[in-house]
């Protein structure tokens, strides 16, 4: 090795340890936003009749109310058309 090719290689270190580092925290912010698994419920599929009870009571709960009425023409509602056009 010469001595020319020493600060070549001094010039090529720190961007390659600043490069490793940015990689090696993408890679851990990456891994702590991965979703987590679901633990479920596995079971054998088969061609059968379904069977199940829900035993508990409800409760409704309405977050909002809504009155909803047909609209009804000018003619149709008051007490004296009586179904007569005017």
């Amino acid at each position: 090795m010469t001595n020319d090719a020493m600060p070549s290689k001094r010039r090529w270190r720190r961007p390659l340890v600043v490069t490793a580092g940015a990689l090696a925290l993408a890679a851990l912010v990456w891994r702590v936003y991965q979703p987590r698994p679901l633990v479920v419920e596995v079971g054998e599929v088969g061609v059968g009749r379904f069977e199940q009870a829900i035993e508990e009571d409800g409760q409704l709960r309405l977050k909002s109310r809504y009155v909803i009425a047909a609209p009804t023409p000018p003619s149709c509602s008051g007490p004296r058309s009586r179904g007569r056009m005017p």
